[in-house]
């Protein structure tokens, strides 16, 4: 679930709830025993604005991904995000990616950079960077 649904279900009000949406995550938040909000460490704000076009600020950015779920393409991009969490315990779900973009493709999007991470040579990011996927 994205984090926007999690804060949903989780029934996290305003100022609290736009904080978590809007704001940059040094460190995973908990909201309940089993639900964890992953940290946005790859994004500090500085690096994050050097990055970006179409007018956004960091808070936009964090914004616009908390809406979503991201899913790793591949075996070696989804390891490597593993291994960047460390010893925290990670579940890995496995998914028919064309039965998932058969039943969703309506409200998939694709994204040709990695948007969760703004360190390293950023790549330009800005409104159209998530792309609605067509058949």
């Amino acid at each position: 679930m994205s984090t926007e649904r999690l804060l949903d279900l989780a029934r996290i009000a305003d100022p609290e709830r736009g904080a978590l949406l809007r704001s940059h995550r040094p460190d995973s938040v908990r909201l309940s025993e089993g639900v964890l909000i992953r940290d946005q460490r790859p994004m500090p704000p500085a690096a994050l604005a050097r990055a970006l076009d179409d007018g956004l600020g960091p808070s936009d950015w964090y914004a616009l991904l908390n809406g979503f779920v991201f899913l790793w393409p591949d075996r070696e991009r989804m390891d490597r995000q593993r291994r960047a969490c460390g010893k925290r315990p990670q579940v890995v779900l496995t998914f028919d990616g064309a039965a998932l973009l058969d039943r969703f493709a309506a409200e998939a999007f694709v994204s040709p950079i990695n948007g969760g991470n703004a360190r390293r040579k950023a790549a330009r990011r800005g409104r159209d960077t998530l792309v609605p996927y067509t058949k």
